[in-house]
């Protein structure tokens, strides 16, 4: 009897030790998956990430986080999170509501303006998710940072180009190398008589006076293999078309400008019929395309030139 219980009790501590040793090696598992996350986290450059607690203190700083926003991890550990915010928007409480957004929906997600620590702003994109334990008990947020300054930026200066674009006093004609007119403004479609979706794809020469449009083909070309910013035909009269067939004198500035992968041609015209020094016979005129007349110095408008 002695011996079975002395063989059981042997056994009973075998197995004990065996979980103790499972356990220290789970244990040992779970420091080293630890590291190796923590590791992780801290090689990530782009992105701030940052535990907070239950009211939104930082725990944990990553490199990324120290690069964005300007701290090393001891001087913002500890400090609420809400440091990172503007004024005008601690005061109203903006940080709170966005703690019990991510809290009642399990994330919250926004781009809006935080601080740096040397109080410059910066636009952020920023996600919130709140982290619960294994049983289920919240226990704090993550929060990952990305910031976008320079795209804002680029956003806000193109919506500036745009109202600049649209509200420009002259007519401002896109081309491809191709020659289609890829985009215009509203006083293109003011001065020419179309509606902005009739010019769209349409080759730029349907703004020229019929017989001369094949002529402004190799113009265009010659533009587009040595592209360069020039006024066209100086010193000369240059006629377009509008939609109902009539010519008027116009005034023709072009550039080329970068878009992604491709040049365009960028075309400001301005209408000076009513500041050319004889534009009272310009309805007695047969007119050329573009700047290709007014060759001969004293030639009279008055009178149709040669075919």
């Amino acid at each position: 009897m002695v011996l079975y219980l002395g063989v059981g009790v042997g056994i009973a501590l075998t197995a004990r030790e065996m979980q103790m040793s499972r356990d220290r090696e789970l244990a040992r598992d779970l420091r080293a998956n630890e590291e190796r996350f923590d590791a992780f986290v801290d090689a990530v450059k782009d992105y701030a990430i940052v535990q907070l607690d239950r009211a939104g203190t930082i725990m944990s700083w990553n490199s990324g986080a120290q690069l964005i926003k300007g701290f090393l991890a001891e001087e913002i550990v500890g400090q609420h999170f809400s440091r990172f915010y503007p004024e005008v928007d601690v005061v109203s409480g903006k940080d709170q509501r966005h703690l019990r957004a991510a809290l009642a929906e399990g994330r919250f997600e926004e781009e809006g303006w935080r601080i740096r620590k040397d109080g410059s702003s910066f636009w952020a994109s920023v996600i919130l998710t709140a982290v619960h334990d294994l049983s289920g008990k919240h226990v704090g947020f993550t929060k990952i940072t990305r910031e976008l300054t320079a795209r804002k930026q680029a956003e806000e200066q193109s919506a500036v180009l745009a109202a600049v674009f649209d509200h420009n006093p002259d007519a401002i004609i896109l081309i491809d190398r191709g020659g289609r007119i890829v985009n215009v403004n509203s006083r293109t479609a003011e001065l020419f008589g179309y509606p902005k979706e009739a010019l769209l794809d349409r080759t730029v020469e349907i703004l020229l006076p019929e017989r001369y449009r094949d002529r402004h083909v190799p113009l265009r070309d010659g533009f587009f293999a040595a592209p360069e910013a020039q006024r066209v035909g100086t010193g000369r009269a240059l006629f377009s078309r509008r939609a109902d067939g009539s010519e008027f004198l116009i005034d023709v500035l072009i550039a080329p400008i970068q878009q992604r992968t491709e040049i365009l041609g960028i075309a400001l015209v301005r209408d000076i019929t009513a500041s050319w020094p004889s534009s009272s016979a310009t309805s007695t005129c047969s007119p050329s395309a573009w700047g290709m007349i007014g060759r001969r110095k004293n030639w009279r408008r008055t009178r149709s030139p040669p075919a």
